[in-house]
Order: C-alpha cells, then sequence, then structure tokens
C-alpha cells in the first residue's frame, strides 16, 4: 500500500513538472504570436500611410498634367505662329512631359512597395502557422485559429447528428448528413 501512494505520489510531482513546462512553453509561443499579430498591424498601417501619401500624390500630378495639357491646347488655339509662345508651349510641353514620367515612376515605385509589403505581410502568415501548427495541441483553447480551404473539423458535426438524431444508427445518419 506505501508503495502505491510513493508511486501515485511520484506520478503527479511528474505531472505537475510536465505541467509547469507547457505553460512555459504555453507562455513563450503566446508571445510569440503577440508579437507576429503586432508585427502585422504595424506592417498594415505603414502600408496604408505609404499607400495614401503616394496616391495623393499621384493625383496632385495628374490634375497639374491636365492643367498643363489645357494650357498647352489653349495657347495653341491664341498663338498661332507666333515664335515667342511656341517657345513657351514646347516648355510647357517638355515639363509636361516631365510630370508624366514623374507619374508613372510613381506609380512603379508603389506598385514595388505593394509587392513587398504582401510578401512581408504572408512571409509573417506563414511563420504565425507554422508556429500554430508546431503548437496546436497546446493552443485548443485560444482565440487564434488557422482554417484551410477544404478541411473539415467532424468533431462538431458529429456532435450535432447525434444531437438531432440521438443515438440511433449513429454511422449511417452521418453518412446521410454529410
Amino acid at each position: 500500500m506505501r508503495q502505491l501512494v510513493e508511486i501515485m505520489s511520484q506520478s503527479v510531482e511528474m505531472k505537475k513538472i510536465c505541467k509547469q513546462e507547457l505553460e512555459v512553453k504555453i507562455d513563450q509561443t503566446s508571445c510569440v504570436l503577440e508579437s507576429l499579430v503586432l508585427h502585422n498591424l504595424q506592417l498594415n498601417r505603414t502600408y496604408e500611410e505609404e499607400t495614401e501619401k503616394i496616391h495623393n500624390n499621384m493625383q496632385e500630378l495628374e490634375l497639374e498634367i491636365e492643367n498643363l495639357k489645357g494650357n498647352a491646347n489653349v495657347r495653341r488655339h491664341i498663338v498661332g505662329s507666333d515664335g515667342d509662345a511656341m517657345v513657351k508651349m514646347a516648355k510647357a510641353q517638355i515639363d509636361l512631359e516631365a510630370r508624366e514620367t514623374a507619374l508613372q515612376d510613381k506609380t512603379m515605385t508603389l506598385a514595388q512597395k505593394e509587392r513587398v509589403t504582401n510578401d512581408e505581410y504572408q512571409d509573417a502568415r506563414k511563420e504565425m502557422i507554422q508556429l500554430w501548427n508546431m503548437n496546436e495541441d497546446l493552443m485548443s483553447g485560444d482565440k487564434i485559429r488557422v482554417k484551410r480551404m477544404g478541411q473539415l473539423n467532424p468533431e462538431p458535426f458529429i456532435a450535432a447528428v447525434k444531437m438531432k438524431h440521438g443515438g440511433q444508427n449513429q454511422e449511417q445518419r452521418i453518412r446521410l448528413s454529410s
């Protein structure tokens, strides 16, 4: 009897140690997940701010280009063949082309930044999923879940069928319900 008590006390101690190790591992994993979530939010904010700035600049440039085109068209109709006016129009046309080139460059820069930000976002997402998959058994009670398309969790479905149809022919009813 005494040996049984000693064995059980040792088993309880071992379980306490395992529980403490699991709690430490859960704490570490949750800290990493929290940092990944914060990093993701920061990336999204930065991306939105940069996109808004570039979008505003692009709109300003487009308005300037439209104004310059309109001014150039008006000058062509008014001036006719005046030499000095032709020089001004040529300069305005060169300025217009330079601004159009700047707009195209900014558009390309925006597209490149968007790709880089999207790559960073996808890497952070993959790291978070990988971390989740490594510690899925530890995270069963947390709010974060990973759902892949086409992957089903049969446990809630089976429980619902059992509640609805009772214990009669469960396997057959489950197959028919699915």
